[in-house]
């Protein structure tokens, strides 16, 4: 003790000591006065919303808490006083700004005049966030139902929106007050295809919308339908969504699928054998069964694609391209054998994953059984998580085949596992403080935590590891816990965690250092808990399986105790606290046991805590206090008030805990933890269970047919709706049973059941109580004070794990213009493809007319109608079919109701035919169609008489004459006819029968006919093509209005076009980053798949998020999907990673060495993704500082001396390696992307080395630039692209590091000035003369980016680049290749950025009186971003008149104006505009033929290498091909040209074999990657390199096998090799289909994979010039 100054002194100090120790309660006041500052506040605030907070250590007046703006300037946006409080806690209500954005929350200090404490904070609309208006929005419903769950291109979707108030817990009504419903439609490429804000919603909650989709070309795949209504005055809006297909189809007769109880649920995967027997099952649409055969395959799921090094494991494919299946099946009586498990797939030297395959079985009344037996050594082969079991069903009238829906079996190999969410939570260890941690089991086996009763113990060893002495798993010093496993599978992990010793661990230096001072430490380090596998946890595997573990031995039981641990991770950061805390059994069950346990590391010491909303509903602190243990507690229970924390619906709330005990303990750490989020039992749920939901009354229908409900076509019905109340309105809708099975069993309508389990998930608000509700990491949070739940500032330091602020943004969306509305009946308009709709006629069973009555009306939506009576009189349509009739009525005061069980009615007839036909053929094939009779008579055959003819004006098809067949008694036949179509579009057909019964006398002899109409789709022969021009007005108002012209084909049409294959159409937008914003999926037109062409999912994600967020624009969903890319991009693309740091093209497993260009582009893409993420633009997305660092010291590895950068790996990118040996061009590029990448660099070391290499780069570049100045000058393309790629790297300096700006602006004036192109409309392109256009965007692009790098992008000239890269941009909003397009949108989106707020304001108006329909477009502030499109041109018209468009415009604002044209063409086969650098020959044999090919019911046969037919033969009598594709480079540059593409498109009908393209290069020596093109089939490789020698080539050999019959098979035009980036460059080449050889190419000659061989037309050519030399020498010899 120091000495007294005074004796006063000396008196005091003594009495003050004593005070303390008698009087605790003083010693907590003195501890207060000293403890820091403490703030909590929920994590994340509600524009103009107040929020309560909790503090504590405010001690002097004056205090606020602010919300400011910009931490730099201070700018205050609101202040609420704070008061001061000597004990305890003081909670405030705070106000809270009214604009949504990032903040910073600070604690003002009202004496001092500063800031104790600041944090950053995010404030979110109600729009971007739950809210208690939100939760008041819960007990609103809005359902969408579409008139059908499946559409074909032309179709029209008919939309209801219901709105359901659910607030009263005995009613669910229709929601009052809701006038206006927002119906949003968005295509397979999420892009908004209609949009309608003010959709009326009447007095019964319903509104009603129609919109049509486009007939040609539409996006196939997942639309989506989107209803939002307002629902209160405030604004507070409740959304509804519903989906469905769009695709190409024809509608199935019948259906195959499994009897469900027949099917095991699950496979075992320890058993040495499964065992089950199943039923497949197949009926026709109208209930018959089906006759004919069945076979049922068991197999491993295939993998969607194929990766010749990089990508591996689970994330595969990307979803542009995938690998075409071996098709399973083999067809009836070929190569047929009994049923088998071999693992064959049937066909010879094939192998596949199929497990077991049946034999074909008959079919009796519609059914067949197998018994199937699975091995463990099969499962055991390749690991895989299910089965797939599937049948194929083959009709005996028509062999028309169908395939059940898969049927998924899961593989068990562990009963049960930790649920997936928290399989990589790591708890914090607390050392001397109770542990607990809960964990979720999750099992693949249905019902396993379904019982009531506990599944028993589980025990667990306990390991504690110490910086000297590490305890594994058996360790005799481990302690066993054992713990309980309840029913729903949850189990808690509960210890004591030992305290660490003082005398080798006593502060926060020992926890951080294994050697501090002299000695090792001893720290506790962490704590692994594992499962002990034993006769416990046998006896739970066992009670899980129930009774499938009957027969299983004890190693069959313990092979499915799954490995399962649970690490406590010391939280170090804890260590710098005096005293440390946890939180345990938290819960809130009832009002009476609402209450949580506190647990310290010492005694005496007094705690304040905070019960916090953890969902973001704005609700705040709902609760706060102090506790205070005694010096003899470490442990007490704290009691929560039920009516504070709790709300009407369930509620999560988490609590944070923070010492007060400043003073004593000198406190600078903030020793404080937040608990686990758990759920709180709303006030209005109490214990209604999700069985009492129910509707205000029942309904029923009645109709006034019979009890079967079969009737016969054009029968009248009534449907009469029963139980709604007087004043209810009644809605109906009846889908075709066949339209519910081609869309996997989907149905449109609106279920009760499904409609009230909603209603209970909104009353009881279901949130998962382990979640993390934030966008912090999950991934070990091993600290302790968990931001993700709380906001915290405080004086003291805080250590977290997670930065939490996020910030996110208004609306964005995009449309077209309104088309059309309505709830008209749902006859389709004769959509393409499907049957006519336009004639309704009724028909006759039994007429003995012999003209009979025409079936026309074939709708696949018969109803789709609203009644107020609720009754609804219709005829039965011409369709032979079942319907699926649903029904829901609405009532004003009395609320709704839905029909719980969907009611059917079969619509057939005795006698009637059914033509099969395919929903599309192309023009000029000839193609068979068969029309199945059926005669449903049973005591009489039956004679028929069948006719067709075709009802299309202008004669589009020719068919034979009629034809006849005998069909028996309750049977089927069917009969042929061929087609050959002449013209486009849909042509109409119809098929007429007359049958006559056969008896013993003709006069008891009857008549019954039938006759049907059905359409098909003709679309072009040849190429397709597509074309975009475009043009950019940037007006002002004092400009006037001007006429323009958009011409396509400035050079003319081509020669190769089939006239009547032209469609234009005009789209025009605002925003210059619009139709790329849509077609963020469709950029490139190219096959993907490997590192740098993943790169494409990576950087225009990035590019367009930081864009919308700049212009406000980006909504929760987009930056969902942005971020979903970025995450899915960026791990992928760490597969092709090196030990080395760098990145290559195909990865470690194909590329000797990492590449400079690729792993520099690479870098600067990390760096940007890394940025947004912090800046939280993008959410969840997290670069790995040691890939970005292991990314830039690769790329330093690579620097000479001198400064220049050398490529160790193949170049890509030809541009990026000079023709003229020099290196500056790929020394700027690697100097730039250091440039962008040096600011996210963590390690210092790291940082110093890559600013030295920028220094040292720049520098080489600068003193070698000058050489190629005058080639440049002169517009030499690889000297233009130099200067280019080097300027920038200087603008790139001068804006990051403020160096060599003079430099930069010298080269900008005295060459980039100089070099440009003029092109069409004023705008400018660089590349130089000759080059790529792909050359000319990446060039374009960059000048752009120099501009406004150098803050000058309001110069002409870079105005007038952009205007070329608008220009030449295609209508996916993309380029050709990966790099130019990356470039350009970054380009773009940047010059967008720096002039949105200019651009956006105006008002532009665009017309085109001219043209067909006059359309006009205005764009304007509210309608800038909006995405409009009008057809002019329609395919089939004799001439196409519109090449060019012509349109007026007036008015102010910027806007970009596009026409697309798009046709088919004929290829030449002789073109090459590769000046002779390629030559591609492909040769196809026949492997497998048809014996006959004028029986229908063919056999095959296999033609081996030694087959020696007496004549060749064709495409069309093949069942399997061999086709071998030769290549030859004329000129070797060794990889300096870059990659190329070989492009092999199928024949028709044709696939290729998955087994012999999986591994066509075994050494990725010359074929880096190879893709199938799903839709097209087309087989594309990717070469890195050719053979050396420019006279060999390389020939790749591969089979294909028919998959769909087709006649007059076409020679394919189209088999390309190009230049990857240079896709200009290419050569052409035909394949022949006929006069093909029969039999496989001789191994020496291809026999299969690839292989190089010599050109035989240089040997020929060689041989000729020697065989002339001589004869000439002999002639002068003579």
């Amino acid at each position: 003790m120091r000495e007294c100054i005074s004796t006063t002194g000396c008196l005091l100090l003594p009495m003050l000591l004593l005070l303390l120790c008698v009087l605790p309660d003083l010693r907590m006041v003195l501890m207060v006065r000293g403890a820091p500052v403490v703030v909590v506040c929920e994590q994340r605030f509600h524009a103009g919303q107040t929020s309560k907070c909790a503090y504590t250590g405010v001690t002097s007046a004056g205090a606020e808490i602010r919300f400011i703006n910009d931490e730099e300037d201070d700018e205050t946006v609101k202040a609420t006083p704070v008061e001061v409080v000597e004990n305890g806690v003081g909670v405030v209500e705070v106000e809270v700004p009214l604009l949504a954005q990032e903040y910073v929350l600070g604690m003002y200090d009202g004496k001092a005049k500063t800031y104790k404490s600041k944090t950053k904070v995010t404030v979110v609309s109600d729009e971007d966030g739950e809210s208690l208006d939100d939760v008041a929005s819960t007990r609103s419903l809005v359902r969408v139902e579409t008139d059908k769950p499946l559409y074909a291109p032309g179709q029209k979707i008919k939309i209801r929106t219901l709105v359901a108030d659910i607030e009263n817990t005995a009613l669910i009504k229709q929601k009052d007050g809701a006038t206006v419903a927002s119906v949003e439609v968005k295509d397979a490429l999420e892009r908004t295809i209609f949009k309608k804000a003010d959709c009326a919603v009447d007095v019964f909650g319903v509104a009603t919308a129609e919109v049509a989709i486009a007939k040609e070309q539409p996006p196939f795949g997942w639309w989506t339908v989107k209803a939002e209504v307002e629902i209160d005055d405030d604004g507070s809006k409740v959304v509804g969504e519903t989906g469905f297909n769009v695709e190409e189809y024809v509608l199935p007769s019948f259906d195959v699928t499994f009897d469900a109880s027949s099917m095991p649920l699950y496979v075992l995967a320890s058993k040495s054998a499964n065992e089950f027997s199943g039923k497949v099952e197949s009926a026709y649409t109208y209930g018959k069964a089906v006759e004919g055969k069945a076979k049922v395959i068991i197999k491993r799921p295939s993998t969607s694609n194929y990766y010749y090094g990089g990508a591996v494991g689970g994330d595969v494919g990307g979803g542009d391209f995938v690998a075409v299946e071996e098709p399973a099946f083999k067809p009836p009586d070929e190569w047929d054998s009994s049923g088998s498990s071999s693992g064959s797939s049937g066909y010879p030297n094939e192998v596949s994953d199929i497990l077991y395959e049946s034999s074909w079985m008959t079919l009796y009344e519609g059914s067949a059984t197998f018994v199937a037996s699975i091995s463990k050594s099969m499962l055991d082969q390749q690991w895989s998580r299910n089965l797939e079991a599937y049948a194929m069903v083959e009709e005996a009238a028509t062999r028309e085949i169908r395939n059940s829906t898969v049927l998924i079996v899961p593989i068990v190999r562990e009963a049960f596992t930790q649920q997936t969410s928290m399989i990589y939570q790591s708890p914090a260890l607390k050392p001397g403080l109770p542990m607990k941690h809960t964990i979720q089991l999750a099992s693949d086996i249905p019902g396993a935590f379904s019982d009531t009763e506990d599944l028993g113990t589980l025990d667990f060893t306990l390991n504690i590891n110490k910086m000297n002495s590490y305890s594994y798993s058996g360790d005799s010093n481990a302690q066993t816990i054992s713990t309980r496993v309840s029913s729903s599978g949850a189990l808690d992990i509960e210890f004591d965690a030992p305290a660490n010793d003082l005398s080798c661990c006593a502060s926060y230096e020992d926890e951080t250092n294994y050697f501090y001072g002299s000695s090792q430490k001893c720290c506790l380090q962490g704590a692994n808990v594992q499962l002990v596998k034993n006769a416990a946890s046998r006896d739970v595997v066992k009670k899980i399986l129930a009774s499938a573990s009957d027969d299983m031995s004890t190693t069959e039981l313990d092979a499915l105790v799954p490995y399962l641990s649970v690490y406590f991770a010391r939280d170090t950061s804890s260590a710098k606290a005096s005293v440390e805390v946890v939180v345990i059994n938290a819960s809130c069950e009832s009002a009476e046991a609402c209450q949580f346990t506190l647990a310290s590391s010492r005694s005496d010491v007094a705690f304040a805590y905070a019960v916090v909303d953890a969902e973001g509903l704005g609700r705040g602190v709902l609760e706060a206090g102090t506790t205070t243990l005694s010096s003899t507690e470490t442990e007490k229970t704290v009691t929560m008030t039920y009516g504070n924390i709790a709300s009407t619906l369930s509620a999560a709330v988490s609590i944070a805990v923070w010492s007060l005990s400043g003073s004593v303990y000198s406190e600078t750490y903030l020793a404080g933890t937040t608990s686990d989020v758990f759920l709180v039992p709303g006030t209005s749920v109490s214990v209604e269970s999700e069985s009492e939901i129910a509707f205000p009354y029942d309904i029923t229908m009645n109709t006034n047919v019979s009890e079967t409900n079969v009737v016969a076509t054009g029968t009248d019905i009534t449907f009469t709706i029963i139980g709604a109340p007087d004043g209810a309105r009644s809605y109906i809708l009846a889908i075709d049973e066949a339209v519910v099975i081609q869309s996997g069993g989907n149905t449109s309508a609106l279920k009760a059941t499904t409609f009230l389990s909603s209603v209970y998930d909104a009353k009881t608000n279901t949130l998962d109580a382990s979640s993390n509700t934030w966008p912090c990491d999950a991934t070990y949070n091993d600290n302790d004070i968990k931001l993700d739940r709380v906001t915290i500032i405080s004086t003291a330091e805080i250590a977290s794990y997670c930065d939490p602020s996020s910030s996110s943004n208004g609306g964005f969306g995009v449309g077209m213009p309104e088309i059309a509305f309505g709830a008209d009946m749902a006859m389709d308009d004769g959509a393409a493809g499907q049957e006519s709709t336009t004639n309704k006629a009724a028909t006759d069973v039994d007429s003995a007319s012999s003209s009979p009555t025409v079936r026309t009306l074939f709708p696949e939506t018969w109803l789709w109608e609203s009644s107020d009576s609720g009754s609804f009189e219709s005829t039965a349509p011409d369709s032979i079919t079942t319907w699926s009739i649903t029904a829901f009525t609405s009532h004003p005061t009395q609320g709704i109701s839905i029909l719980k069980t969907a009611s059917k009615m079969t619509v057939f007839r005795e006698f009637f035919i059914s033509p099969k036909m395919p929903y599309s053929i192309s023009r000029g094939e000839t193609v068979e169609i068969v029309l199945a009779v059926f005669n449903y008579l049973k005591d009489q055959d039956m004679s028929v008489s069948v006719s067709a003819e075709d009802v299309t004006s202008g004669e589009a098809v020719q068919i034979g004459d009629s034809k006849t067949i005998n069909v028996s008694k309750n049977s089927a036949d069917s009969i042929s006819f061929e087609i050959s179509p002449t013209v486009l579009g849909s042509i109409k057909l119809r098929f007429s029968a007359i049958g006559t019964t056969t008896t013993s006398t003709d006069s008891d002899s009857k008549e019954y006919t039938d006759a049907v109409e059905k359409s098909i789709v003709v679309n072009p022969e040849g190429v397709f093509k597509t074309t975009t021009v475009s043009k950019v007005f940037r007006r002002s108002a004092e400009d006037a209005s001007e006429t323009f012209t958009l011409n396509a084909f400035p050079n003319g049409l081509s020669a190769n076009a089939i006239v009547d294959t032209y469609s234009s159409f005009i789209t025009v937008v605002g925003d210059i980053m619009g139709p790329s914003i849509q077609n963020i999926n469709k950029f490139v037109q190219i096959p993907m798949g490997c590192g740098e062409q993943n790169l494409l999912l990576l950087a225009p994600n990035v590019y367009i998020a930081e864009y919308l967020n700049s212009a406000n624009k980006l909504t929760s969903a987009l930056k969902t999907e942005l971020s979903n890319n970025v995450i899915m991009g960026y791990s992928r693309e760490l597969t092709y990673f090196h030990p080395s740091g760098g990145v290559s093209a195909f990865g470690p497993q194909s590329d000797k060495s990492a590449s400079l260009w690729l792993t520099a582009f690479c870098s600067k893409v990390f760096a940007s993704a890394k940025r947004s993420s912090e800046s939280k633009i993008l959410d969840g997305v997290s670069i790995d500082a040691t890939v970005l660092k292991g990314a830039v010291d690769f790329i330093i590895s690579t620097q000479g001396t001198n400064g220049a950068f050398s490529e160790p790996g193949v170049v890509l990118h030809s541009e990026m390696q000079s023709q003229s040996g020099d290196k500056f061009v790929l020394s700027s590029y690697a100097a730039l992307s250091l440039i962008e990448t040096v600011a996210s660099i963590d390690n210092p070391s790291t940082k110093t080395s890559a600013q030295n290499s920028i220094s040292s780069a720049l520098e080489y570049v600068a003193s070698s630039l000058d050489s190629v100045k005058s080639a440049a000058i002169a517009k030499e393309p690889s000297a233009v692209y130099s200067v280019i790629v080097s300027t920038y790297a200087f603008a790139s300096a001068c804006a990051s590091l403020s160096t060599h700006c003079d430099l930069a602006n010298s080269w900008i004036t005295g060459v980039l000035e100089l070099i440009g192109t003029s092109e069409v409309d004023g705008a400018t392109s660089y590349g130089g003369v000759g080059a790529s256009n792909s050359l000319r965007i990446e060039s374009t692009a960059y000048v752009v980016l120099i501009y406004a790098k150098m803050s000058d992008s309001g110069n002409n000239f870079c105005y007038s680049a952009l205007k070329f890269l608008l220009q030449n941009r295609n209508e996916f909003g993309g380029y050709g290749s990966t790099q130019d397009t990356v470039v350009a949108l970054e380009a773009l989106s940047t010059y967008a950025k720096l002039t949105r707020e200019a651009s956006s304001s105006g008002l532009l108006v665009l017309s085109f009186p001219n043209e067909v329909g006059a359309p006009s477009f205005t764009v304007d502030e509210s309608s800038f971003d909006t995405f409009n499109t009008a057809q002019i041109a329609q395919r089939g018209t004799e001439t196409f008149t519109n090449p060019s468009v012509s349109g007026d415009v007036s008015g102010s604002g910027v806007a970009v104006v596009s026409y697309t044209v798009r046709w088919y063409e004929t290829v030449d086969l002789t073109e090459d505009t590769s000046d002779g650098l390629f030559t591609i020959d492909v040769t196809t044999r026949v492997v497998t033929t048809k014996i006959s090919s004028t029986n229908r019911k063919k056999r095959r046969r296999l033609l081996t290498p030694n087959y020696s037919p007496t004549s060749t033969s064709s495409v069309e009598d093949a069942e399997m091909l061999q086709m071998k594709v030769c290549v030859k480079k004329t000129e070797i540059t060794n990889g300096a040209d870059g990659m190329a593409l070989l492009r092999v498109p199928m024949f028709s009908g044709f696939q290729p074999v998955e087994s012999s393209i999986a591994n066509l290069d075994p050494e990725r020596k010359y074929i880096k990657r190879v893709e199938v093109d799903p839709i097209t089939s087309t087989l594309s490789l990717k070469i890195e390199n050719f053979p050396l020698n420019s006279n060999d080539k390389l020939c790749a050999t591969f089979d294909a096998r028919r998959v769909a019959e087709v006649k007059n098979a076409q020679d394919v035009p189209g088999a390309q090799i190009s230049m990857y980036y240079q896709q200009d460059k290419y050569r052409n080449a035909v394949m022949k289909s006929t006069d093909l050889e029969v039999g496989r190419f001789p191994e020496d000659d291809g026999g299969g994979g690839v292989k190089v061989e010599p050109d035989s037309a240089f040997g020929f050519r060689v041989t000729f010039i020697l065989a002339s030399v001589i004869a000439l020498a002999l002639f002068a010899m003579d």
